[in-house]
């Protein structure tokens, strides 16, 4: 048995060993028969070509055994030599034009012919400086630009038509994958860059190449630019290939094989070049150009046409006035191109990738038709939104890649874009004496249509784009988007206080998951109080918030909300810590301290704002607007401030909240951060304050701020802001709007409108009734107030003012108040209007400190 087993390893080595010489003999074969293997029609073809193109010294070379090709190439030699010698016959004699004449023959019969070229070297150099330049330049014109114009022409006219071709497919194709670059896989720029790649390649193979197949030899330089190429592009098919495989986006796959098999090719036939040399037969070196120029072209069409579909490129229109698309467009920019806007409630959404997304036409009406034409055809700009009708009533009709996407209706009476409430008896007045109302003009950013026209667009782009989607908190539905935006971002003035909630309200009710319409809801609803339970409630549902938020940060971008949610939180349990001081209670070692958790939210989040270089840009200048604003903050806590943040702070709110630190210092102690005193603080507070102006809506929100509470009481504040009370009855703010009317109807005192008759006051001031009426109540209690007593006189204008805002200027309403309830509201509306005013002197303390007192015995008689 093991003689037998031995005998078989011998036989197989014995087998591979002839097999391995039978191989090397066939490669050695092959090689002898390459160098000594009769002339092939190949051969003689080339060396006839060598002729042609002026090369008979080359063809004689190539041309051993043809016989045909040998004589002609001698007689071409011959020929050049004869014109020569003529040549240099002449140039002895001076006959220079003669002697380049025949040196340009012979040159055309041989060009490698050295002494025709000699000649033309002396004829140039006896010819003028600028006779020679031209003759120079001729002969670059000719032998290198003409040639080289010709190429272009060819290589860039495939190009051309492969555009057109991926073009008319971005259209066929209904649905394409979505190639957005995400933050860590940047996908568009490798689909692009293998597109173009294959494009010139499939461009060079269809043309130059096919013709260098077509007329032996081929090219060494020719192999390598096909073949090179035509790899890069395949490589970077197969890179853009695999990273869409690992999106798992349809049609991956077949990407994938296709740029493999493409490259695969590529590789192949350059191995064979090597190895075998340039001289294959052409058919089959004919057939392999156009096969792999078919997959080049098929492959960077399908890449072109896949990078085109799928760019977030918008053109607006319109039938109306240029006015009026220009304002859609700024309202899609700022909802969807800008950084995130808001520092605790988003305003509208946090996309950004609509940046540079805007197509505009020329206003040349000749340039405009062409400019459209041009992107019809290039498909440079596959979505377009057109916009249509009035602020009564829109329709928005948006298409991709020239199918419809999307349309509605906009209504604003069926969406609730107007306000339902009934206005207050003092909106009432000032509307109908001023012509205000709800409506708003056409085409202005205040119109609310157009921007839900903007959130349509947006939430359309979204349904075919992640990067947008990422931005969008988590809502599909543009009604919510638009509520929301509009909720946030419109001046909310006028005869509803809380519409802006209301609006927002209805961005839960139709899209639960809208994230960011559920912090800004919360915000109009409990922060700004000082009310201790209602900013616990907040602060609890901002803990939950934010971790509703871990684990979406590979479907949204949440840094942002996260920012938002944490920042205000933070600031909430500050407020937290003061509302609890101001109700002067101890606080129990049992009991929340506020202080506390407060300094630790505020410490994590002053970390969490540290410069990372990861961020975004509008992510990092959201962190700096943040640390500018907690710099007041972390002074009030006693908290380290980073070294390039040491200086005072900048913005508004950040100086707002700096001031807050030296006003309320002092009324609760915090930790490591003690006040100096009320004197030195209060006038410091007062000057920051000034400073800002109380800009925005820092002057309503600092009107609840629990923080301010005590210092709005003490001597600083009221001095610096308040004003003394006013004496004029015609500066009530129902009264105003008719002031000038009736003054010039001879009502100049309000005891003589109150002796009028309504019917009389509306013919005489053309004003509505309901106003007349009201103006009328409000001089009749004017004269009930200052006849009472000096006080109520000192303070008649404020207190009427206070009570037509609580909706209880009415004679008749007064009357019927209870003893209980005249007690309560001469309470409230006393220490209202005392803190709406600036100190009275010291002749009047005893009538700011008694105002309640007489405004309970005048409520009892409120005439």
């Amino acid at each position: 048995m093991e003689t037998h087993i031995g005998r078989d390893r011998r036989t197989r080595r014995a087998i591979g060993t002839a097999t391995l010489l039978l191989l090397l003999t066939l490669v050695g074969a092959s090689a002898s028969s390459a160098r000594a293997a009769p002339p092939t029609p190949s051969d003689c073809g080339a060396a006839a070509a060598l002729v042609k193109q002026g090369l008979p010294q080359r063809a004689l070379e190539l041309a051993v055994g043809c016989v045909k090709e040998a004589a002609l190439a001698r007689t071409e030699t011959q020929t050049a030599v004869s014109l020569a010698t003529k040549a240099e016959v002449e140039l002895l004699a001076g006959k220079v034009d003669s002697a380049g004449d025949y040196a340009t023959a012979a040159l055309a019969h041989d060009k490698e012919n050295a002494e025709a070229a000699a000649v033309l070297t002396d004829v140039a150099a006896a010819e003028p400086t600028i006779a020679r330049l031209q003759h120079e330049w001729n002969a670059f014109v000719d032998e290198q630009l003409s040639p080289l114009g010709g190429l272009l022409l060819v290589v860039l006219t495939v190009p051309l038509l492969l555009l057109v071709v991926a073009r008319l497919t971005a259209l066929a194709v209904r649905e394409w994958p979505d190639a957005d670059d995400l933050p860590n896989d940047r996908l568009r720029g490798a689909v692009l860059r293998a597109g173009i790649a294959l494009m010139l390649a499939a461009a060079v193979l269809a043309s130059l190449a096919v013709a260098d197949a077509a007329t032996p030899p081929t090219s060494r330089l020719m192999t390598w630019t096909v073949f090179g190429t035509t790899m890069i592009g395949s490589v970077a098919a197969v890179v853009a290939a695999r990273r869409a495989d690992q999106r798992k986006l349809d049609g991956s796959s077949a990407l994938l094989l296709l740029a493999t098999l493409t490259g695969g090719l590529a590789l192949v036939g350059l191995a064979v070049r090597l190895l075998w040399g340039d001289n294959q037969p052409p058919a089959v070196e004919l057939a392999s150009v156009i096969g792999l120029a078919a997959l080049a072209a098929t492959l960077s069409v399908w890449l072109t046409s896949w990078w085109l579909a799928t760019r977030i490129r918008l053109n607006v229109t319109g039938p109306k006035d240029a006015a009026e698309i220009g304002t859609v467009v700024a309202l899609l920019s700022e909802l969807g191109a800008e950084a995130p806007k808001g520092l605790e409630v988003p305003r509208g959404a946090d996309v950004t990738a609509l940046d540079g997304a805007f197509s505009t036409l020329p206003d040349n009406p000749v340039l405009k038709v062409l400019k459209d034409l041009v992107r019809s055809l290039s498909g440079v700009t596959p979505w377009t939104a057109t916009i249509e009708g009035d602020s009564s009533a829109r329709v928005v009709t948006v298409v991709r890649n020239g199918r419809s996407a999307g349309s509605a209706i906009i209504d604003p009476m069926v969406l609730g874009l107007v306000a339902e409430s009934p206005p207050t008896p003092a909106a009432a007045s000032s509307e109908a004496a001023s012509g205000d109302s709800d409506a708003t003009p056409d085409g202005t950013p205040d119109d609310p249509t157009l921007r839900m026209a903007a959130a349509f667009v947006l939430v359309t782009m979204a349904s075919s784009h992640r990067s947008i989607r990422r931005g969008m908190a988590g809502t599909s539905s543009w009604k919510s988007l638009g509520y929301h935006y509009i909720g946030t971002t419109l001046p909310q003035t006028g005869r509803d206080v809380s519409r802006s909630g209301e609006l927002l309200g209805r961005a839960l009710s139709d899209d639960p998951g809208n994230l960011a319409a559920a912090l800004a809801f919360r915000h109009t609803q409990q922060r700004g109080t000082d009310d201790l339970s209602t900013l616990r409630d907040y602060e609890s549902f901002l803990v939950h918030y934010r971790r509703r938020l871990v684990g979406l940060e590979g479907e949204l971008d949440i840094d942002a909300l996260a920012l938002r949610a944490e920042y205000t939180r933070a600031l909430t349990l500050v407020n937290a810590a003061y509302a609890q001081h101001n109700l002067k209670v101890t606080v129990l070692p049992s009991q929340d301290d506020y202080r506390v958790t407060a300094k630790t939210a505020l410490k994590e989040f002053s970390v969490t704002v540290e410069p990372d270089p990861a961020d975004t840009d509008g992510i990092s200048a959201f962190k700096a607007q943040y640390r500018d604003d907690i710099k007041g903050s972390l002074r009030l806590m006693g908290l380290p401030r980073s070294t390039a943040d040491a200086e005072g702070p900048t913005g508004i709110y950040g100086i707002y909240n700096e001031a807050c630190t030296f006003a309320s210092r002092n009324d609760l102690m915090w930790s490591g951060a003690p006040g100096l005193g009320y004197d030195v603080d209060d006038l410091q507070a007062v000057r920051l304050l000034q400073h800002v102006a109380f800009a925005g809506k820092l002057k309503d929100w600092a009107e609840h701020d629990p923080q301010l509470t005590a210092f709005k009481l003490r001597p600083a504040y009221r001095t610096a802001f308040l004003s003394p009370p006013r004496t004029n009855w015609f500066e009530l703010t129902t009264v105003e709007p008719l002031a000038d009317r009736l003054k010039a109807m001879g009502y100049g005192t309000p005891r003589v409108v109150a002796r009028a008759t309504v019917g009389k006051l509306c013919v005489d001031t053309y004003a509505p009734l309901a106003a007349c009426a009201a103006v009328r109540e409000l001089a009749c209690l004017h004269e009930g107030l200052t006849q009472r007593s000096v006080a109520l006189s000192t303070w008649s204008i404020e207190i009427l003012d206070d009570l037509d805002r609580r909706g209880m200027a009415r004679l008749a309403l007064l009357a019927s108040l209870t003893k209980t309830e005249r007690a309560a509201l001469a309470t409230d509306v006393a220490n209202t209007v005392v803190r709406a005013c600036r100190p009275a002197a010291d002749t009047d303390a005893t009538a700011e400190t008694g105002l309640a007192k007489h405004l309970r015995a005048w409520l009892r008689r409120p005439y």
